[in-house]
């Protein structure tokens, strides 16, 4: 097949991509003890279905080997 004709027109510019930080920068930064940081204490929504099952079975023992792991056998 024969090609076809290049244009004479630069090509279309195209958005440059974005850069991602690096995540070395943050755990070197977490790491350190910082005793004004504030903590997570309750979280802004409550979970809703299937990973609220979840949630609550890995924090109640008397959860953990009932009809949520039985369903999975």
């Amino acid at each position: 097949m024969v090609k076809g004709k290049r244009s004479n027109r630069p090509p279309q510019l195209q958005h440059s991509k974005k850069s991602t930080f690096s995540l070395h920068d943050k755990r070197g930064r977490l790491c350190t003890p910082n005793p004004t940081r504030r903590k997570t204490e309750s979280a802004t929504a409550p979970l809703i279905g299937g990973i609220a099952v979840v949630a609550t079975a890995m924090h109640t023992p008397s959860l953990a080997g009932t009809h949520l792991f039985s369903a999975l056998n």
